[in-house]
């Protein structure tokens, strides 16, 4: 593996680098990108030289706080009742 310096200020030598396929355009991910948010709830990240979407995934509201297996709750009591257990 080799080694690579982070200060030689090369945007290929940082981890947080976006690669375009279609025209091999590299940046950090804070660069030149073309950030949109479409009406979907996605964010779409595109290329700056030729337009070409690299990027597109769910926007997250930080904000909100699901609940993990939230929807099999009622399920799991149901069960635990028959067992003759007790979930709160």
């Amino acid at each position: 593996m080799a080694d690579s310096n982070p200060q030689t200020g090369d945007p290929a030598a940082r981890k947080a680098v976006l690669h375009c396929p279609g025209c091999r355009f590299n940046d950090p991910v804070d660069g030149a990108w073309v950030v949109a948010d479409p009406a979907d709830g996605r964010t779409d990240i595109e290329c700056p030289e030729c337009d070409t979407l690299v990027v597109s995934q769910p926007r997250f509201d930080a904000g909100s706080r699901r609940i993990p297996f939230g929807g099999v709750r009622p399920l799991l009591q149901l069960v635990h009742a028959f067992v003759g257990h007790h979930v709160r």
